[in-house]
C-alpha cells in the first residue's frame, strides 16, 4: 500500500541508492583500497589483492541470496504470524522495500565472515587453531545474530540466517589453518636424508 504522499517517490530514491550501493561496491572496494594502499605494508598489499575478488563474489551472493531467497521466506512466515492473529496483514511500500533491501545488504555483508577471518589470521591477529578452538562461540554467536536479526519467532529464518553463517565461519577457519600450515611448513627446515 502507498500509506505516505511521497512514498512511491522515496521508494524509488531508496531502490536507486541502495542498489547503487549494492552494485558499485566492487569499485568503492577498489576506490578504498587503492587510497589505503600507499600507508599499507607489503603483505598487507599482498592480502587486499587477494582477497578484493573473494570478498565481493561473496557480497553479491550474499544480497542476492538474500534479496531472493531469505528476504521473500520472512515474508511470507510474518504475514502468516500476522494471520493467525485474525490480523489482516497490511505492509506500506516504503516498509517492503527499505526491509527488504537493507536485510539484502545485512546478508549481504555476513558473508563477508570467512574473508574477516582469513584476514585476521594472514595479519597475525589471530592464530588460525584459535579458530577451529572456539568453534562452539562461534555456533552460538551465529544463533543469537540470527535470533535478534529476524523479525518472527518461529526459529525457521533464525536458522536460515545462522546456517549459512556457521559453514561461513568453518570455511573461513578452514583456509586460515590451511594457511598457517603452509607458513609453518615453509619455515621448517627440510629434512636431511640419509644421516645416520
Amino acid at each position: 500500500l502507498n500509506l505516505g504522499v511521497g512514498d512511491s517517490i522515496l521508494v524509488q530514491m531508496e531502490i536507486g541508492l541502495l542498489l547503487t550501493l549494492i552494485v558499485g561496491m566492487p569499485w568503492i572496494v577498489h576506490e578504498v583500497g587503492a587510497f589505503l594502499v600507499p600507508a599499507l605494508r607489503r603483505n598487507e598489499r599482498a592480502l587486499l589483492r587477494q582477497i578484493g575478488l573473494p570478498a565481493t563474489a561473496l557480497f553479491a551472493l550474499g544480497t542476492g541470496l538474500g534479496l531472493v531467497l531469505i528476504t521473500p521466506f520472512t515474508f511470507v512466515l510474518l504475514f502468516k504470524y500476522v494471520a493467525a492473529m485474525g490480523l489482516a496483514p497490511v505492509l506500506g511500500v516504503q516498509e517492503f522495500v527499505t526491509f527488504a533491501l537493507l536485510y539484502s545488504i545485512a546478508f549481504g555483508i555476513v558473508f563477508e565472515l570467512p574473508v574477516f577471518v582469513y584476514a585476521l589470521t594472514r595479519l597475525g591477529v589471530v592464530k588460525g587453531s584459535t579458530w577451529k578452538k572456539h568453534w562452539r562461540g562461534a555456533v552460538l554467536g551465529s544463533l543469537v545474530f540470527g535470533m535478534v536479526i529476524t523479525p518472527d519467532n518461529s526459529g525457521i529464518t533464525m536458522l536460515l540466517i545462522a546456517s549459512p553463517m556457521i559453514v561461513l565461519y568453518f570455511g573461513g577457519a578452514y583456509f586460515a589453518a590451511r594457511w598457517e600450515h603452509q607458513v609453518d611448513a615453509r619455515r621448517r627446515p627440510p629434512a636431511v636424508a640419509g644421516t645416520g
